[in-house]
């Protein structure tokens, strides 16, 4: 089933966030980065080529946020009852950041942040994702939930694997698969490095991580590493 992510001719498969003309996933579970690579095969794509400036700070800002729970039906008490931030710059990055700087676990935009047990999560539900259409005051491409829907984040702190690697020539990093090489890059200050860890292996494989400041960027990890993933597909453009 396709839903289109924004008013516009193009469109994604449910599950699935569109940039321009891009469609990516974010895994619910770990893998290693070659059976990631499987895996965005088999969903009709290849891990996420972070190949312009533009995409990379889509996708860090997606990382950022964390995993997406849901489009949950608030009520007057609210689902997330911590803390509430206002912004006319809101973003479901800004939201994430907020509530992760105030050591809260979700975040929901428009933006309330909060601890939540299991039993409330039941008992709050979650509504279709097409009640949670309201464009983001600082970013009309995002959503950032509706009447009284809010758009449910966990707040961060996961690396997730990308699709680079070096592992054909030592420090020559490229696009795989098609062997494309990496010309715009956005590393951590001190990556990559090619550590050699106690499995007597290196790091040849491309992952967004967080920073010290809360910000992702680039690392090299070895790609036995199970961590989550970002898979990319081209979006569908409608007829007509």
């Amino acid at each position: 089933m396709l839903h289109t992510s924004i008013a516009d001719d193009y469109s994604c498969p449910e599950g699935w966030s569109r940039f321009q003309d891009t469609c990516f996933f974010f895994s619910k579970s770990r893998a290693s980065w070659h059976s990631a690579s499987y895996v965005c095969a088999e969903l009709g794509g290849t891990l996420a080529h972070l190949n312009t400036k533009e995409k990379s700070d889509f996708l860090e800002g997606r990382a950022l946020n964390g995993a997406y729970v849901g489009c949950v039906h608030d009520r007057n008490v609210r689902f997330l009852d911590g803390q509430f931030h206002y912004s006319d710059k809101m973003t479901n990055t800004f939201c994430a950041e907020k509530c992760r700087q105030s050591s809260y676990t979700y975040s929901g935009t428009q933006c309330f942040c909060g601890n939540v047990s299991w039993e409330k999560f039941q008992s709050y539900g979650l509504s279709p994702e097409d009640e949670c259409r309201l464009p983001c005051h600082g970013n009309r491409q995002e959503w950032c939930g509706g009447h009284w829907r809010s758009s449910v984040y966990i707040t961060g702190g996961r690396k997730h694997w990308v699709g680079g690697t070096d592992m054909i020539e030592e420090g020559k990093w490229a696009w795989f698969p098609g062997n494309v090489p990496v010309t715009y890059t956005d590393w951590q200050p001190t990556e990559p490095d090619n550590k050699l860890h106690a499995t007597l292996e290196k790091e040849h494989c491309m992952a967004l991580s967080p920073s010290l400041h809360g910000f992702y960027k680039w690392s090299d990890e070895i790609c036995s590493e199970l961590l989550y993933f970002v898979c990319e597909r081209v979006a569908v453009r409608s007829l007509g």
